[in-house]
């Protein structure tokens, strides 16, 4: 009987060993595919305003910043790496067109959305920037972490760069960890408000790197993770009607530009060149002492 049991244990640890990792691998299957994350990109930062030779959009006043090629990518609630895309035609030389070092840090902002959020509560990367807003504790709370915690072990240039932002990415399948306190991550939430993951976006400015990853999830599965799916949020706008109790995950850019005081507690800068405006930020921000 323990001859048997000795020679069954091998195989029933492959056994375990094979659905360990086939669970593994079905992480990220009811999440949005590569091809959904690219043609929302491009449908946020259309092909048909951006200039092939630069990577650049001739339109930035559609998302504010300057139109610079954007990465986005996606987790799931673990931070395994689902998807890596970025806004420009497939076969594009990424070395040159994109922000290389902005591809690491878009999977940074999902990370850190994904890792401060959970059922109960939504939190994106530019709610996170609270050292700006001088609230006593909060400081210390949030930068106490996890800058590094894995990507050290990781390489985020491994790999063939003619891989990156493709199917194919290296980092796809890996958790590469990290923290970050910039615009750029957020949530997802399906309809009954339980979390299924993040995404996060890096290529321009920051306020609108948080607004381009607004309307991207906007658009996903027509409209599957929208804002409201937001359980509770620390934004709130009163002229909000349809969540204005709950709040969202909204950039809130209540700085006073005087004292350097978030009156929220939760506050976020007003970025120095085309700062979003209402007129073309989707509802991503809410602004108070006149900042527009």
């Amino acid at each position: 009987m323990n001859k048997a049991i000795n020679l069954l244990a091998p195989a029933l640890l492959l056994v375990g060993m094979s659905h360990s990792a086939q669970s593994m691998a079905n992480t990220c299957k009811d999440l949005p595919t590569y091809a959904e994350l690219k043609a929302a990109l491009q449908e946020v930062i259309p092909l048909n305003t951006v200039n092939l030779a630069t990577g650049v959009s001739s339109d930035a006043s559609l998302n504010g910043g300057v139109g610079a090629p954007e990465w986005l990518s996606l987790v799931d609630t673990s931070g395994t790496v689902c998807a890596v895309v970025h806004s420009l035609p497939e076969k594009t030389d990424v070395t040159t067109k994109l922000g290389i070092m902005h591809r690491p840090s878009s999977i940074f902002a999902a990370e850190t959305a994904n890792s401060y959020s959970r059922d109960g509560i939504g939190v994106s990367t530019a709610n996170l920037y609270l050292h700006v807003a001088n609230q006593q504790g909060f400081d210390a709370e949030i930068s106490s972490g996890l800058l590094g915690l894995n990507s050290a072990s990781i390489d985020v240039y491994g790999g063939k760069p003619t891989t990156w932002g493709t199917e194919k990415d290296p980092l796809v399948g890996k958790r590469v960890g990290g923290s970050y306190m910039l615009g750029g991550g957020l949530p997802l939430y399906n309809s009954q408000k339980h979390k299924v993951g993040a995404i996060g976006v890096s290529g321009d400015f920051r306020c609108t790197d948080h607004v381009i990853a607004w309307k991207v999830r906007e658009k996903l599965r027509d409209n599957a993770y929208n804002a409201h799916n937001n359980p509770f949020g620390l934004a709130f706008d009163p002229n909000d009607q349809q969540n204005p109790s709950n709040g969202t995950d909204a950039m809130i850019q209540d700085i006073n530009p005087t004292t350097g005081k978030s009156a929220s507690g939760f506050g976020y800068p007003v970025c120095l060149i085309n700062n979003p405006t209402k007129a073309n930020d989707g509802g991503a921000i809410i602004r108070a002492n006149g900042n527009e």
